[in-house]
């Protein structure tokens, strides 16, 4: 195997509960499915675990916990969007603007860098990782001490002379 997933969905507790009720009452809930998470990591190691949190369902703050709590134990945790499904209990609810979800992206590739996750390991998950994998890959292969890499100033300038 590559990685196992095992989804979080929500980090908050009490938000939990209600948007993820199979998961709250059916799989022993919130400390079951935590556990279960830490003692994989332990088992396979880091990055061979992930978990998704859905971005846009609580507040940034708390995702972010949940995000450094998890990454700083080596299970790389990603954050989706949430876009509402036709029918569901959610639909209607909706998701914070584009730019409240480029800003959690770049703290949870912020997080990544700070836990130690290579790039491989982020891009191990979906291919991309996600909107932070993709941040981080950008970040890391274009950019250094927040200036474009001198190698890449040429081409990024020849193919915006071509647009």
């Amino acid at each position: 195997f590559s990685w196992i997933g095992s989804n979080m969905e929500v980090w908050d507790r009490n938000i939990r509960k209600t948007i993820v009720p199979g998961k709250e009452n059916q799989c022993g809930g919130y400390d079951n499915w935590l556990n279960s998470l830490l003692h994989a990591a332990k088992v396979f190691g880091k990055a061979k675990i992930h978990s998704n949190i859905i971005g846009g369902l609580e507040p940034k703050k708390t995702i972010l916990e949940g995000v450094e709590f998890l990454t700083s134990r080596g299970i790389l945790a990603s954050v989706g969007m949430f876009h509402p499904t036709t029918g569901s209990g959610l639909e209607g609810h909706q998701s914070p603007e584009a730019s409240w979800h480029l800003d959690l992206a770049h703290k949870v590739a912020d997080l990544y860098r700070k836990n130690g996750f290579t790039l491989e390991e982020v891009h191990s998950y979906h291919s991309n990782g996600g909107v932070a994998g993709v941040l981080y890959r950008i970040e890391e292969e274009y950019f250094e001490d927040g200036k474009i890499k001198d190698w890449y100033l040429p081409l990024l300038q020849s193919n915006l002379q071509k647009v």
